[in-house]
């Protein structure tokens, strides 16, 4: 594995060793786990949330069947798609959503 995905004691998903995760749902939604599960949200996420609709929601393993894809984010890495989680495929992360990032995740350029 290349990182790993950190769940709170509760057994919500988390973040992982490095990033924030952004989660698609098959129903249409995109989220990141809540501050009940994410105790420090990023920088890179804050920024995006300002641009896409990302709302809080809380997810545990047996919820997979309901992620489409499934991506994480940092402001040194950028948009890392995760391609599988636990052996399961994940999806593709739609166009407009890695425009809006490509876009508005890198924050203020420089003078």
């Amino acid at each position: 594995a290349d990182d790993v995905l950190v769940r709170s004691v509760e057994g919500d998903w988390s973040e992982t060793t490095t990033a924030n995760l952004l989660i698609g749902l098959h129903d249409g939604r995109i989220g990141t786990p809540g501050p009940e599960a994410a105790p420090v949200q990023g920088t890179t996420l804050g920024l995006l949330a300002t641009v896409l609709p990302i709302e809080p929601m809380r997810l545990r393993a047996e919820d997979l069947s309901r992620v489409r894809w499934l991506a994480l984010l940092n402001a040194v890495h950028g948009l890392r798609l995760v391609v599988t989680l636990d052996g399961t495929p994940c999806g593709q992360v739609p166009d407009d959503v890695v425009r809006a990032i490509r876009s508005h995740a890198r924050g203020p350029s420089s003078p």
